[in-house]
């Protein structure tokens, strides 16, 4: 790893390579620099016209690195490409990777004809598309709550109707309603399962993309392990389209529960 280059350093090397106006080290976790790079060193390795330079959200990103993947498996190169924590777009993780990828490039020689503009169809990276790492939402939330709901009866005493009135009938119904501070909280749990969910739905995409060379019982084995895998059994899709289970692989009674639960979710 070349430590004694600083970001700077990096920034202006990137940028006299493929005649860039980068400005971040953040504006990497896109994908798209790393697979032109890649291509200076190996001309025409890199599925140049699937990189999308205009990306802007996460599952964008996924698919440069789906590319630079794809690249790296071509032409054997063993590097692990940590795609959940470059395409958070997070200073030090990608500084590192980038640190590896000019050590790697120095070793090879970029052809004095090779044309980076011409190569990516004159794109260019947007200047918002640094992206600056999210904070995390549940802090403000919380906080929120406290101030909002610092007392859990204060919204229900507001609007809690007189036992004397014409209305009174109405008090069972009332007690029934569920509060702020309950919906709110219904709202996090359901987000925090769509994003369970959606990281399935990766794994999935991932181990479809690479598995052209497993059999049909390799290729149903490994769906059902992502389909079942828990928080606790999480399964990892390997650069050459592998699996790994980390945690004991599910028995069928968890198989069983799982189908449950989901079922239950959905008819929520």
């Amino acid at each position: 790893m070349n430590t004694e280059i600083s970001r700077a350093e990096l920034l202006q090397w990137v940028n006299d390579t493929l005649k860039l106006q980068l400005q971040k080290i953040e504006q990497l976790g896109t994908g798209a620099v790393y697979c032109q790079l890649v291509d200076a060193v190996h001309p025409g390795k890199v599925a140049m016209n699937k990189i999308n330079w205009k990306a802007k959200q996460e599952y964008e990103f996924v698919n440069n690195f789906k590319v630079l993947q794809q690249t790296f498996s071509k032409l054997g190169i063993q590097k692990p490409i940590e795609v959940e924590k470059l395409t958070k777009c997070k200073y030090q993780d990608n500084l590192e990777f980038l640190q590896w990828l000019k050590k790697y490039m120095d070793q090879h020689v970029v052809p004095k004809d090779y044309d980076p503009q011409s190569k990516r169809g004159n794109a260019e990276l947007d200047d918002q598309a640094a992206i600056i790492p999210k904070r995390n939402p549940e802090r403000s939330r919380t906080s929120i709550r406290r101030d909002t709901f610092n007392s859990p009866n204060q919204l229900q005493s507001s609007s809690s109707i007189p036992k004397t009135n014409s209305f009174a009938h109405m008090e069972p119904y009332q007690k029934k309603q569920p509060s702020m501070q309950d919906l709110l909280i219904q709202i996090e749990t359901l987000k925090q399962e769509k994003d369970y969910y959606f990281q399935k739905f990766k794994d999935l995409d991932f181990f479809i993309e690479g598995a052209s060379q497993l059999t049909q019982e390799q290729m149903y084995k490994g769906i059902k392990d992502i389909l079942y895998s828990t928080v606790d059994k999480s399964v990892i899709v390997l650069p050459n389209g592998e699996l790994e289970v980390q945690g004991l692989p599910p028995s069928s009674e968890e198989q069983s529960s799982s189908q449950d639960v989901m079922q239950q979710e959905i008819d929520l």
